[in-house]
């Protein structure tokens, strides 16, 4: 590495050689900024891709119940003073479903598991037609049994991507 130049590649340029090095020794990249041997994988973070229900407890927690999302102070005193006060759920962060929209499709086309096209519907029905329209239309994404996902290769784009899914929703 030491014969690198410092300009705007060398993001890139570790990226694609680490990966080739994690896949060399059988690691999965089963998310943007994870690689794992199978059975491995965080289950933790594959809650949050799944939109599962998950309790945090304790400082700085965050947790996801009822479609309501909360968090506990990152300092002690502040912590003690929630959990006396407003416990068991610490303090209440409010999403439209317009937000959720959001961090559902870019969690989704992040990870190899992709996203659910009925639990879009089921959730985001008002929404459902122009997001499969606008999935559709991306040759990065690839639509298969119920499901969508971003092509790896194209996952160091996921930010773009998503605005070009989302441009005429939000």
């Amino acid at each position: 590495l030491n014969d690198i130049k410092q300009d705007d590649n060398i993001g890139a340029y570790i990226y694609e050689n680490l990966r080739e090095l994690l896949l060399q020794y059988n690691f999965v990249h089963y998310e943007v900024s994870n690689y794992a041997k199978y059975g491995f994988f965080s289950k933790h973070n594959i809650k949050y891709w799944k939109f599962q229900k998950y309790l945090g407890f304790g400082i700085s927690s965050h947790s996801f119940y009822n479609k309501l999302r909360f968090y506990n102070p990152h300092t002690f005193n502040k912590y003690l003073k929630t959990i006396t006060t407003i416990f068991p759920y610490g303090i209440k962060i409010y999403q439209t479903k317009k937000d959720f929209l959001i961090e559902y499709i870019y969690l989704a086309i992040r990870q190899m598991f992709g996203g659910d096209l009925n639990l879009l519907k089921e959730n985001f029905f008002d929404y459902y037609e122009r997001i499969l329209t606008n999935l559709s239309a991306q040759k990065e994404i690839l639509i298969k049994n119920d499901k969508f996902f971003l092509v790896e290769k194209y996952w160091k784009f996921a930010d773009l991507i998503l605005w070009n899914i989302l441009n005429d929703v939000i």
